[in-house]
Protein backbone atom coordinates (compact mmCIF):
# COMPACT_ATOMS: atom_id res chain seq x y z
CA UNK A 1 0.00 0.00 0.00
CA UNK A 2 1.55 3.33 -1.02
CA UNK A 3 0.54 6.72 0.17
CA UNK A 4 1.67 10.04 -1.20
CA UNK A 5 -0.17 12.66 0.82
CA UNK A 6 3.26 14.14 1.64
CA UNK A 7 3.75 14.94 -2.06
CA UNK A 8 0.39 16.69 -2.19
CA UNK A 9 1.32 18.83 0.79
CA UNK A 10 4.98 19.48 -0.13
CA UNK A 11 5.84 23.12 0.19
CA UNK A 12 3.15 23.81 2.75
CA UNK A 13 3.69 24.35 6.44
CA UNK A 14 4.03 21.05 8.24
CA UNK A 15 5.37 19.05 5.27
CA UNK A 16 7.45 16.82 7.52
CA UNK A 17 4.50 16.44 9.87
CA UNK A 18 2.38 15.23 6.95
CA UNK A 19 4.94 12.50 6.28
CA UNK A 20 4.57 11.29 9.85
CA UNK A 21 0.77 11.47 9.55
CA UNK A 22 1.02 9.49 6.32
CA UNK A 23 3.03 6.74 7.97
CA UNK A 24 0.75 6.66 11.00
CA UNK A 25 -2.40 6.56 8.85
CA UNK A 26 -1.02 3.71 6.76
CA UNK A 27 -0.01 1.70 9.81
CA UNK A 28 -3.42 2.24 11.40
CA UNK A 29 -5.20 1.19 8.22
CA UNK A 30 -3.01 -1.90 7.85
CA UNK A 31 -3.69 -2.93 11.45
CA UNK A 32 -7.36 -1.93 11.37
CA UNK A 33 -7.05 0.39 14.37
CA UNK A 34 -7.41 4.06 15.18
CA UNK A 35 -4.14 5.99 14.64
CA UNK A 36 -4.26 7.09 18.28
CA UNK A 37 -4.07 3.44 19.36
CA UNK A 38 -0.63 2.98 17.79
CA UNK A 39 2.61 3.29 19.74
CA UNK A 40 4.59 6.46 18.97
CA UNK A 41 6.78 6.19 15.85
CA UNK A 42 9.78 7.35 17.85
CA UNK A 43 9.76 3.92 19.51
CA UNK A 44 10.88 2.50 16.15
CA UNK A 45 12.78 5.27 14.37
CA UNK A 46 14.43 8.58 15.20
CA UNK A 47 11.61 10.78 13.89
CA UNK A 48 13.70 13.95 13.89
CA UNK A 49 16.47 12.27 11.86
CA UNK A 50 13.90 10.83 9.44
CA UNK A 51 12.25 14.17 8.75
CA UNK A 52 15.64 15.91 8.48
CA UNK A 53 16.79 13.35 5.91
CA UNK A 54 13.62 13.66 3.84
CA UNK A 55 13.65 17.47 4.06
CA UNK A 56 17.29 17.57 2.96
CA UNK A 57 16.73 15.37 -0.10
CA UNK A 58 13.27 16.55 -1.16
CA UNK A 59 14.79 19.36 -3.23
CA UNK A 60 16.04 16.84 -5.79
CA UNK A 61 19.71 16.98 -4.84
CA UNK A 62 19.78 13.48 -3.33
CA UNK A 63 18.06 10.15 -3.57
CA UNK A 64 17.85 8.63 -0.12
CA UNK A 65 15.52 6.10 1.38
CA UNK A 66 14.93 4.82 4.87
CA UNK A 67 13.45 1.46 5.74
CA UNK A 68 12.41 0.52 9.26
CA UNK A 69 10.14 -1.98 10.96
CA UNK A 70 7.10 -1.28 13.09
CA UNK A 71 6.06 -4.60 14.57
CA UNK A 72 5.08 -6.81 11.61
CA UNK A 73 5.23 -3.98 9.05
CA UNK A 74 8.06 -2.55 6.99
CA UNK A 75 7.95 1.19 6.40
CA UNK A 76 9.81 2.56 3.39
CA UNK A 77 10.30 6.30 3.09
CA UNK A 78 11.80 7.75 -0.08
CA UNK A 79 13.72 11.00 -0.24
CA UNK A 80 10.82 12.58 -2.13
CA UNK A 81 8.64 12.15 0.95
CA UNK A 82 6.54 9.21 -0.20
CA UNK A 83 5.93 6.43 2.28
CA UNK A 84 4.88 2.83 1.85
CA UNK A 85 3.86 0.31 4.50
CA UNK A 86 4.00 -3.44 3.84
CA UNK A 87 3.39 -6.44 6.05
CA UNK A 88 6.46 -8.62 6.70
CA UNK A 89 7.26 -11.78 8.61
CA UNK A 90 9.58 -11.95 11.60
CA UNK A 91 10.52 -10.04 14.71
CA UNK A 92 10.62 -6.26 14.76
CA UNK A 93 14.05 -4.70 14.53
CA UNK A 94 14.00 -1.16 15.80
CA UNK A 95 17.20 -0.08 14.03
CA UNK A 96 16.41 1.65 10.69
CA UNK A 97 18.25 0.85 7.48
CA UNK A 98 19.41 3.94 5.61
CA UNK A 99 20.46 3.62 1.98
CA UNK A 100 21.37 5.61 -1.07
CA UNK A 101 19.60 4.86 -4.35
Amino acid sequence: MAYDRFDEMAGTDGGSDSLLVSITDQLATARGVDPLDLPPLNEYVDVEALTTLVDSTSDGRGHSRVTFRVEQYEVRVAGDGTAEVRPVEGICERAPVVGED
